[in-house]
């Protein structure tokens, strides 16, 4: 039992209030509560009144009896806030407001220790004050410490939601500057990117790798016969055509205005050829507004090995090949024996309807 005056420390930024040496309650502090009980009841300031709740009606503080009277639930809630803010000004025993939904600071308990001090000073000998203000500044520092831990833990709860929200959106974002927005494959930009990675990987290793250009046929009278949705309708449809009809492993982007791109990785030519007929056969009708659009495509294939030391006139070989497509209707090969026309009466399945 100790019933020895504290020492004053020095002075923290908010008056009166202090860091005690220990937040421990010892016999002492404990028939010292009943005094500040009574002080702080028959305390009319709004600031001590709105206080009393949290320093005597919480359960498990240290300063609550079982019989302590629980807060009014009416009361305005007060968010614990931190520490080091400004001291707030006015003279020792003038409490400053503490407006609903305020933060409660340091300063705050301060303003609550200068108004109940006073208040002890007019009711206890000088003898026994000092132990009674050691106990009141111990059960301040103790409810200040628990609020700044309280908003320690809710600040870094918040931290992590948003930072969870923004990993989640800064996916997206990434997603999205990578995908072309109507067709939702590779935009051109990164197509490229990914066609050059896979043939300079192809030819580093010697491995086979081919190319399919895609065109769809007759947009421009597509999008005069039924409005320039429907050449959004047909793309889309082509678009996700080749996203089924490829392997995870290949490469499928938007290459121009009404052309894709389709990079085959381990791919020998003639395996390229079979493909772009079945993908040429697989697109059948989209419905679109009531209509029933007739959606052809053109394929122009090239094998590496078949152009130069480059992407470049790999795409450009692909290109002449297409080309070729387009004018004679057919999927077309770059050059060699595995040039091809359309299989006769391959099906046709009714695919992919807007």
């Amino acid at each position: 039992m100790s019933d020895s005056s504290p020492t004053k420390p020095p002075r923290t930024g908010a008056r009166g209030l202090a860091p005690p040496n220990t937040l421990g309650l010892d016999d002492a502090d404990e028939r010292n509560l009943a005094v500040i009980r009574a002080t702080i009841k028959d305390c009319s300031e709004p600031i001590v009144e709105r206080f009393s709740g949290r320093l005597f009606g919480l359960e498990g503080h240290p300063s609550a009896p079982e019989s302590s009277v629980r807060p009014d639930p009416s009361a305005p809630a007060l968010v614990p806030g931190p520490m080091g803010v400004e001291p707030a000004s006015g003279v020792p025993g003038a409490a400053p407001p503490l407006e609903p939904g305020a933060r409660v600071t340091l300063d705050s308990y301060a303003a609550v220790f200068e108004v109940v001090a006073g208040q002890l000073r007019t009711r206890l000998e000088a003898g026994a004050l000092p132990s009674v203000l050691g106990t009141l500044n111990k059960l301040l520092w103790f409810d200040a410490a628990r609020a700044v831990e309280l908003e320690h833990e809710r600040a870094m709860k918040a931290v992590r939601e948003l930072s969870g929200r923004l990993e989640v959106a800064e996916q997206k974002v990434q997603e999205l500057s990578r995908t072309d927005p109507l067709t939702e494959v590779l935009n051109r930009q990164h197509l490229l990117a990914a066609l050059e990675s896979e043939f300079d990987r192809s030819r580093r290793f010697r491995h086979p790798f081919s190319l399919l250009m895609v065109a769809v046929d007759d947009l421009a009278r597509i999008g005069a016969q039924h409005g320039p949705a429907a050449c959004d309708a047909v793309l889309k449809g082509a678009a996700r055509l080749l996203g089924h009809m490829t392997r995870p492993s290949d490469v499928v982007g938007r290459y121009g205005f009404d052309e894709f791109v389709v990079g085959l990785v381990e791919c020998e030519p003639n395996a390229a050829v079979l493909t772009g007929q079945r993908v040429c056969d697989a697109l059948g009708p989209i419905s679109h507004g009531g209509a029933t659009i007739e959606g052809n495509l053109r394929v122009g294939i090239a094998a590496l090995g078949a152009g130069g030391a480059s992407l470049a006139s790999f795409l450009s070989e692909a290109e002449l090949a297409l080309r070729r497509a387009r004018a004679e209707g057919k999927v077309c090969f770059a050059s060699g024996p595995a040039e091809g026309s359309r299989a006769a009466g391959a099906p046709r399945a009714s695919l992919l309807s807007s």
